[in-house]
């Protein structure tokens, strides 16, 4: 698919836009990385389990769902819903980086699980972990997280 774009000068200039189905097709064989993932945390550590690896499956499992429905809403031409996916994940790897930001990771993940909101938790630093807080914290490194936590919220938020 081509589009036109605007040069400086205002010239136009044809661009190649990659092709949709393709390019879900390469999302969606990121299933079995993930699937992948989750065995390597069963067998690691000789099975053992720990609140970490119960949050990593709760991640991987969401994360899967969200690819799928993703794909479905894209193929629909359901921009609004599946841009909406697009900050879910985000914030699914948010709340999963924030693990990296605490003393004890195992501690922090059961708390999650037991219904604790990460944004009431704080950090190594004293600090509460908020969504800007994450935001800023993961975007030194990332700093496309910036750009698209901002640029979904629209779409959540009304």
């Amino acid at each position: 698919m081509k589009f036109e774009k605007k040069a400086a000068g205002g010239a136009a200039m044809a661009t190649q836009m990659p092709d949709l189905e393709t390019e879900l097709r390469k999302l969606e064989t990121t299933e079995k990385q993930l699937l992948d993932m989750g065995l390597a945390i069963g067998k690691a550590y000789g099975g053992a389990f720990y609140g970490l690896d119960f949050f990593a499956y709760a991640v991987l499992k969401r994360s899967l769902a969200i690819i799928a429905g993703f794909s479905t809403l894209l193929r629909a031409r359901n921009f609004v819903c599946a841009a909406a996916l697009v900050r879910l994940h985000l914030d699914t790897l948010l709340r999963f980086a924030a693990g990296t930001l605490v003393d004890d990771p195992h501690k922090f993940a059961t708390a999650i699980l037991k219904g604790e909101h990460v944004r009431k938790l704080r950090d190594n630093k004293g600090k509460l972990m908020t969504d800007q807080y994450l935001v800023s914290c993961l975007s030194g490194q990332n700093p496309w997280i910036r750009r698209v936590y901002n640029a979904t919220s629209g779409y959540v938020h009304l």
